[in-house]
């Protein structure tokens, strides 16, 4: 019993680092569809695209893997902290999904008849009923620049990596929520985490 487990561990732990990889990277090609204008939406909801919520909805979960492997990298030099940016990460990764399927669900309801500012008028509505999905989304928004600070004062990791990752909230803040320039910002968040993930794929 006690190899058969030792063995998970062993699989489990040489699959992470390329598990992590999934959600940036899934993510990152899918808003390229955003660039090449694949199957979005006209008018209020032109950042809503079919397509690139198919990939991002599939990519999603991996996300859990991305903060998992952020939060032992980090635990290498600061184990507690490493412990809160994985769990602060999971608790944003159910807004992320969140957000994927908003892109699913409101392609559908307008090749169904329902008009795209209605659905938009709902998705930017002051509810009290938001406040848990806001709650869990600043977990992901910490997780990122929390870990990538850290990432910067563990031994052996690229400094660069640590700096993409913290870079990519606000970056994709300014593309995702302001829809300032989203066709560069978005697109760039994404490549952000990847790189930043890239960053630590391999460190001894």
């Amino acid at each position: 019993m006690q190899q058969t487990t030792q063995q998970y561990d062993r699989a489990w732990l040489n699959a992470l680092p390329t598990l992590a990889l999934i959600a940036p990277g899934g993510w990152f090609l899918a808003s390229l569809l955003f660039v090449a204008g694949i199957g979005y939406l006209p008018g209020e909801l032109f950042w809503v695209g079919g397509p690139e919520g198919f990939i991002m909805m599939l990519t999603a979960p991996f996300f859990s893997a991305t903060f998992i492997h952020l939060g032992r990298t980090v635990a290498r030099g600061f184990p507690r902290a490493g412990v809160l940016i994985t769990v602060l990460g999971m608790l944003g990764v159910a807004t992320l999904s969140a957000i994927a399927a908003f892109r699913l669900f409101a392609t559908v309801f307008v090749q169904h008849g329902i008009e795209e500012a209605l659905i938009a008028k709902a998705f930017n509505a002051d509810s009290v009923l938001y406040i848990p999905f806001l709650v869990l989304q600043l977990g992901f928004f910490i997780a990122f620049i929390f870990g990538g600070a850290m990432l910067l004062r563990v031994a052996n990791v690229p400094k660069w990596s640590g700096l993409a990752l913290i870079a990519g909230i606000p970056t994709l803040i300014t593309g995702q929520f302001f829809l300032y320039h989203t066709a560069l910002f978005w697109p760039l968040a994404t490549a952000l985490w990847t790189v930043g993930m890239l960053g630590i794929r391999k460190v001894d």
